[in-house]
């Protein structure tokens, strides 16, 4: 397939995902070509792979909603957009040959002949079609369901092509089947007739089933009726476990052909691959959730493996570990390549023992035992598997120790993860506030401090050490900013949350708590060596990679710093200058993460911890003066013009702007702003979180749910913090490990916390709020 064969559009059945409405597991895989305005495309009649393209391709993808040609399209957007049709070109071309290559720029011929072969109404048989259930162009089949003259119903799998020889031995064979089957008591649909459309199409009519896919299912379930999924994959053990009691083999185990009725029955549908254990035929399946053996054969293009009891039993294990966990089984991956490798390997993902809290823990020996590598090391049957499966399930969900809904009250059993010496064994990781082990440092040292457990100290001062490493294993891991001269030592990105500022401000708190002063003066001294970088014109400002990051450390630092706080004092003074200076220049952006309400909190914090105005400021009521204007207005959740879906969130929402305003209250003495930061919250609480984590997620809201409540004595929060931190404990397991704001230790610092002793975290908030009542 060429691109400049002739006119090219759209396939008729493309879908566009926007970027924003991706899962989070979704854009953190994506990585560098995750672009916030880009979208994931697709087709619907094909099971072809979705792919991501950036905003510059998206908007090229217009010009081709009609017929045209790769090259008159690019002339009229560069047109359009004022760019050099030879640059636009050279750079989209490679992005246009693979949506080429995935049907999704087709020529017009080609689009004709995708869809449905029948539409409502065409005649099957004795039947007419109701509707298209399913039509797939790389399959063989569509599939419809149809009602007869006397109003029953069925449903009708038909060939796509009318001359296939092949297609009706298939027909026969699937017919064949389900009446083997059905006669030895397996639940699946009753075969009703085989003929053929008036074209000649082989055709299958089966009994209908009254149920949906049951990885359909399970995404309701997960979060509404947890004993119910685990009941439903029961039955859809005991459904294969009886399908192989006949000595036969479903052929093609995945979520899509087992059905869960609304009285909880499971019923196994399509057979066209079936066969008898004794004479197995090729294997099918869906590659998710194929067995080392099967990824092993292609990997090295082998023959290709047949269908067994043992490797059903893989298949089948891998989506009940799915259907309760809403994972797969194995560690992240981005490529078909990188899937086969991993599952060659038939290594389990890190995160396979920590399911969400509501599943029952004995649930997980069990799936472990029928995923390992080798068939002999697996069950000994579908049956033993199914037994053992269903004991554990009966035992029931087993809570964390000191599980309630304040959290944990045992801090060192909360974070048991990071206090073993295997747990630093991994190579490499991150060394950041955001996702890296200062920030589990970080979530250590706080929760020392709550329990008073000198072990927790010991730890976090582990992970901080290896942070420390890390930085100097990595140097050139540290982004510079784009106004930074190539290799300048006097410029740096990254901030407190990326950068090398905030593992050294970690550094420093915990050696404050160990009182090993050594340690402390030597780690102020790199602090403010790097504290430097961002004091120059060109530096960032914002408080995701710049200035103000710098500065609220500082805002937390000081008051644990001794011997040096006058050179800390000196550097956040400069800083508080620069950045008061710039309040306004981003724009009122909503959130704290990328405009003028983080440097507000920024400058606000120090002033707090310093007791001292910057100089220069201008005045910062004035500054919150739209804000608080727009929270006070009749419509708070529209006036300020949140991104859509981000409402809940710290970074580009209300959340983090209730903490602003209580920290307004504080370092400006005017106690009306807590009622602000409350009407702030009241928007954050009818959003939905963007996941789990601290800067887009449920913990953030958790947070300042608990902020809030601490400040105004006021109880009603306390309801919907506890419902917060219920659905956090469920989701910790999608977070990576380590991190503050986006890992699995921040969100558990959350939960260990008392919301009535709540001192503020690092980068997220103002050291203190103790606003005048």
């Amino acid at each position: 397939m060429r691109l400049a064969e002739g006119p090219l559009t759209l396939a008729a059945d493309v879908s566009v995902v926007p970027a924003r409405e991706l899962p989070e597991t979704v854009r953190d895989t994506l990585g560098t070509l995750y672009d916030v305005e880009g979208a994931a495309l697709g087709r619907r009649a094909s099971r072809s792979n979705a792919t991501f393209v950036d905003k510059d391709v998206l908007d090229l993808l217009g010009e081709f909603r009609e017929p045209t040609t790769v090259v008159t399209a690019v002339i009229n957007y560069a047109r359009r957009t004022g760019q050099d049709a030879d640059r636009v070109l050279e750079e989209s071309y490679r992005a246009l040959a693979r949506l080429r290559g995935l049907g999704l720029l087709a020529a017009p011929r080609e689009t004709a002949a995708t869809g449905p072969v029948h539409r409502v109404g065409d005649p099957l048989g004795p039947w007419r079609v109701i509707q298209c259930l399913q039509s797939y162009e790389d399959e063989d089949c569509d599939v419809y369901l149809a009602g007869g003259e006397t109003g029953g119903t069925v449903v009708c799998k038909v060939a796509r092509q009318a001359d296939s020889d092949r297609l009706r031995r298939a027909v026969r064979h699937e017919a064949a089947a389900l009446r083997y089957l059905r006669a030895r008591g397996a639940p699946v649909p009753e075969p009703v007739a085989v003929t053929h459309d008036g074209d000649g199409r082989p055709l299958l009519a089966m009994s209908r089933v009254p149920g949906r896919r049951i990885d359909q299912r399970a995404q309701v379930l997960r979060r509404t009726a947890v004993p119910r999924l685990v009941e439903g994959c029961c039955r859809t053990l005991d459904a294969l476990r009886r399908i192989h009691a006949t000595g036969a083999l479903h052929g093609d185990v995945h979520g899509g052909n087992y059905l869960l009725t609304e009285d909880d029955t499971v019923v196994a549908i399509d057979f066209p691959y079936a066969s008898l254990i004794k004479r197995p035929s090729p294997r099918h399946g869906v590659p998710r959730l194929m067995d080392p053996q099967w990824a092993r054969a292609k990997l090295t293009g082998g023959p290709g493996t047949l269908g067994s009891p043992e490797a059903e039993q893989y298949s089948l294990a891998a989506l009940l570990y799915f259907l309760l966990t809403g994972e797969h089984h194995y560690a992240p991956v981005t490529t078909e390549a990188d899937l086969l490798a991993t599952l060659a390997q038939g290594r389990l993902g890190p995160d396979f023992h920590r399911p969400p809290a509501s599943v029952p823990s004995g649930l997980l020996p069990v799936l472990e035992r029928a995923l390992r590598p080798e068939p002999s090391d697996r069950w000994p049957g579908v049956a033993e598997f199914s037994d053992a499966f269903r004991a554990a399930a009966a035992k029931g969900p087993g809570a964390p120790a000191g599980d309630t809904d304040t959290g944990p009250a045992d801090g060192r059993a909360s974070f048991a993860e990071y206090l073993s010496p295997s747990a630093v064994v991994p190579a490499s990781p991150p060394a950041g506030m955001a996702f890296g082990t200062s920030g589990t440092a970080t979530a250590l040292l706080r929760a020392s401090g709550r329990h008073d457990d000198p072990a927790l100290l010991a730890w976090a001062d582990l992970w901080s050490h290896r942070a420390l490493a890390g930085l100097a294993d990595r140097p050139d891991g540290l982004a510079r900013h784009p106004g930074a001269a190539s290799g300048a030592e006097t410029a740096a990105a990254g901030g407190g949350w990326h950068g090398a500022l905030g593992v050294l401000g970690a550094r420093v708190a915990v050696a404050h708590a160990l009182d090993d002063r050594l340690t402390m003066r030597e780690s102020v001294e790199r602090y403010l060596r790097e504290h430097r970088r961002y004091c120059t014109p060109t530096a960032p400002l914002d408080l995701t990679h710049g200035l103000a990051s710098c500065l609220l450390m500082d805002a937390h630092l000081l008051p644990v710093v001794r011997t040096e706080a006058a050179d800390l004092r000196a550097a956040g003074a400069s800083a508080a200058r620069l950045l008061s200076d710039a309040i306004g220049s981003s724009g009122d952006r909503p959130g704290l993460a990328h405009g003028t309400y983080g440097h507000l909190l920024a400058v606000l914090a120090w002033r707090a911890a310093c007791g001292e105005p910057p100089q220069g400021t201008a005045p910062l009521a004035e500054r919150l003066g739209p804000l608080v204007g727009a929270l006070r207005g009749r419509d708070p959740a529209g006036a300020l013009g949140w991104r859509p879906g981000w409402e809940s969130s710290w970074c580009n929402g209300a959340t983090g702007i209730a903490l602003l305003l209580l920290t307004a209250a504080d370092a400006l003495g005017t106690p009306a702003y807590v009622e602000d930061a409350e009407r702030a919250l009241h928007v954050a609480v009818t959003g939905e979180p963007r996941g789990y984590d601290l800067c887009c997620g449920v913990a953030g809201r958790l947070y300042a749910l608990r902020r809030v409540a601490g400040a105004t004595g006021e109880r009603a929060w306390d309801r919907p913090a506890e419902r917060d931190a219920r659905e956090l404990r469920e989701g910790l397991t999608t977070l990576g490990r380590h991190g503050l704001s986006k890992g699995r230790a921040g969100a558990l610092a959350v939960l260990d916390d008392s919301p009535d002793a709540y001192p503020g975290l690092p980068l997220v908030d103002a050291p203190r709020h103790d606003p005048p009542r």
